[in-house]
C-alpha cells in the first residue's frame, strides 16, 4: 500500500470521518477517496491533494510520504492559497515568473526588516 493510501485512510478514521464526509469536506468524490485509499489513484491532482490535506489537517508532504511529521495544514490549502494558486495558473509562463520574483522580493524586504527590528 502506498504512504498516500495508508495516511489518507489513517488520518481519515482517526477524525472518525466516512469517506463520504471527506469527499464533501475536500470538494471531491467518495469513489476518489476509496480509489485513493485502495491504491488505484496513485496520482491525484495537485488541487485534490491540497484539499484532502487541508480536510485531514496535514501537510501534503506528509500524506505524500514525504515527511513523518504531520505538521500543519498547508498555508496554500486556506481559502487566500487557493485563490493564490488560480491566478498563478491563469498567468503566462512570463507572468509566473514575474509573480515569483516579486514574492522573493517580499520575502527579502521582510528579512531585512525583522533583521534590523533584533
Amino acid at each position: 500500500m502506498s504512504a498516500l493510501a495508508s495516511r489518507v485512510r489513517t488520518r481519515r478514521e482517526a477524525k472518525e470521518m466516512s469517506q463520504a464526509q471527506l469527499a464533501t469536506s475536500s470538494k471531491t468524490t467518495q469513489s476518489t477517496v476509496s480509489r485513493i485509499e485502495h491504491g488505484q489513484l496513485l496520482n491525484p491532482g495537485a488541487q485534490t491533494l491540497m484539499r484532502l490535506a487541508g480536510s485531514l489537517d496535514v501537510s501534503v508532504d506528509y500524506i505524500l510520504g514525504r515527511t513523518d511529521e504531520p505538521g500543519e495544514a498547508d498555508a496554500l490549502a486556506g481559502p487566500k492559497g487557493k485563490r493564490l494558486l488560480e491566478c498563478y495558473s491563469k498567468l503566462t509562463e512570463a507572468g509566473q515568473s514575474e509573480l515569483l520574483a516579486f514574492a522573493e522580493f517580499l520575502l527579502d524586504k521582510r528579512k531585512e526588516t525583522v533583521g534590523r527590528s533584533t
